[in-house]
């Protein structure tokens, strides 16, 4: 029998889909995602920049006091400032007193500070040349500063303590505004404390 002269047809060929990666993302989800990303960017907030460490910030800029802060007190430098040998030296002046431990005198060292009249021992130091060329607003500034330095110990959130001081043998005792002063402001010889009283109340109020 001749052989079919009809050709059978050719197989078609498929080419193979190439398949997505398979962490491939949808172009309309994609799409989303990028306009999230911008808007995200224009609305976020910047971070805010770093603080200036304490130890960096000038000595003499304290910032600004309101009247209900709580007295701020620091551990003391072992490094002096310029405010520590101001207080250092009026400290030095007032022990100098030939009334320093007298009950009518500037001051009088306990066991545990130093305390001294709290008007005469401020006038004193905003003569001092460091202090003076700060032009400090008012006493609280420079009191505040004291206390972060260590310079000063405070009566709870006030830095004035009211005393009541009597000599041995005396009828009457002398109320004082008086600031407390850490014992080691001093570094001559201590000699001996006062020999009177100091107390935090009226000792001759009735009861």
């Amino acid at each position: 029998m001749p052989a079919s002269t009809t050709a059978a047809p050719a197989a078609a060929v498929v080419e193979p889909r190439a398949s997505a990666p398979p962490n491939a993302t949808p172009r309309k989800k994609q799409a989303v995602s990028l306009q999230d990303a911008a808007r995200a960017s224009t609305t976020a907030t910047p971070p805010p920049p770093p603080s200036l460490p304490e130890a960096e910030t000038p000595e003499g800029k304290a910032p600004p006091l309101k009247d209900d802060e709580p007295f701020d007190t620091h551990e003391r430098s072992s490094n002096p400032t310029e405010l520590s040998q101001a207080v250092r030296q009026v400290l030095h002046d007032l022990i100098r007193h030939p009334l320093f431990n007298r009950q009518r005198g500037p001051g009088w060292r306990t066991e545990e500070a130093y305390w001294v009249t709290a008007r005469q021992f401020a006038e004193q130091l905003m003569e001092q040349p460091w202090v003076k060329a700060q032009a400090f607003p008012n006493r609280r500034v420079i009191y505040h500063l004291m206390g972060r330095q260590g310079l000063l110990l405070p009566h709870g959130s006030n830095a004035v303590w009211s005393i009541f001081v009597t000599d041995p043998g005396e009828a009457q005792a002398r109320l004082v505004p008086a600031l407390k002063l850490p014992v080691c402001l001093w570094e001559g010889p201590l000699g001996l404390p006062y020999q009177g009283r100091l107390h935090w109340e009226n000792p001759w109020a009735l009861e």
